[in-house]
């Protein structure tokens, strides 16, 4: 009984669908919008709770930016609210908050999958 309790207690769906007890950390993709090119841009993302290092406060995560204009963060959590700073060395070019709006990338409503959020940063 231990073991079927254990085996469903991650779906939404109740005890007749089994789901891997797995957590997905969240993906985040930054996309600059606008903005010229440049060689030596990074990404940080600020959210209570995104140090893995600690459980409770606010950590930050640095991700450079591809040629592209996008970095791509692994978040450790699904963070409500974050804090997004487009840099250029040390310093910072913008500075803006945001709410991901966090989707399943693969997955289904009862035995939800990875997810990952899109943040659009205007060019200043």
């Amino acid at each position: 009984m231990a073991a079927a309790a254990a085996a469903t207690a991650g779906c939404a769906a109740g005890p007749d669908t089994a789901c891997a007890l797995v957590y997905y950390s969240p993906g985040l993709q930054v996309v600059l919008d606008g903005w010229p090119p440049a060689v030596d841009r990074a990404v940080e993302v600020e959210c209570e709770g995104c140090d893995p290092a600690m459980i409770e406060g606010v950590g930050t995560l640095r991700a450079p930016l591809g040629v592209d204009g996008v970095a791509e963060i692994g978040l450790p959590l699904h963070a409500p609210e974050i804090t997004v700073r487009v840099l250029e060395g040390d310093v910072v070019l913008s500075d803006m908050t945001a709410e991901p709006d966090y989707r399943s990338i693969d997955g289904d409503v009862e035995c939800p999958g990875p997810s990952e959020a899109l943040v659009v940063v205007p060019a200043p």
